[in-house]
């Protein structure tokens, strides 16, 4: 139950916490309009690297964080039963997930004037993630805020008749998650790129 409830927990939460990150990191230079400043001494592309880095090392102590809660927890509440592997792959699939939304949210914050599109965007995201896992399959894949429901290694089937829930392993969608890595390198390169074009 715990690796089926907090991907939808996260789903609802971390886009909007992602979009909050990106635009108090990248609000200062947009206000201050000192972007020419800062490109005579360092150039879009390193800038843009750079402020993604700052973004990201935020992730990493709430994966690792979430991760310790988990752990004492559930030796607080004795849960046990589950492997080792479905910790480890939810970890790895919530910091890659949050890590492509991060890079088209800091994208819309540097390329904003007013950081509340970027934060409007984050809120949709949290209700898109969520309404994606009662969307039909083929549609719920271009929700990319779904996805971290989309990687879950548990499944649940709720009986009406009874009332029962039940939770039952599933595989770990490798090809998928290839995949929606190789995706995330190319939504990097192709945000880094029009934001290094842009006109200051």
């Amino acid at each position: 139950m715990l690796f089926y409830q907090l991907p939808v927990m996260n789903a609802i939460l971390l886009p909007l916490m992602i979009s909050v990150i990106a635009s108090r990191i990248c609000d200062m230079e947009v206000k201050g309009d000192t972007l020419k400043l800062l490109y005579t001494i360092q150039k879009p592309g390193s800038f843009f690297d750079c402020k993604y880095l700052n973004s990201f090392r935020y992730l990493v102590f709430f994966t690792i964080g979430q991760g310790l809660l988990i752990l004492f927890f559930g030796s607080l509440k004795k849960f046990g039963g589950f492997r080792s592997e479905d910790y480890f792959l939810y970890l790895l699939t919530v910091l890659i997930v949050s890590a492509v939304i991060l890079v088209i949210q800091q994208t819309l914050s540097l390329l904003s004037e007013n950081q509340l599109f970027p934060l409007g965007v984050g809120i949709a995201g949290s209700f898109l993630g969520l309404f994606s896992m009662f969307f039909p399959v083929p549609v719920a894949r271009f929700v990319l805020w779904g996805y971290y429901a989309a990687f879950s290694t548990v499944g649940m089937d709720w009986n009406k008749d009874t009332r029962i829930i039940h939770y039952y392993e599933i595989p770990f969608p490798t090809h998928k998650f290839i995949l929606f890595l190789a995706f995330g390198v190319l939504i990097f390169l192709l945000c880094r790129t029009v934001f290094s074009k842009k006109e200051v």
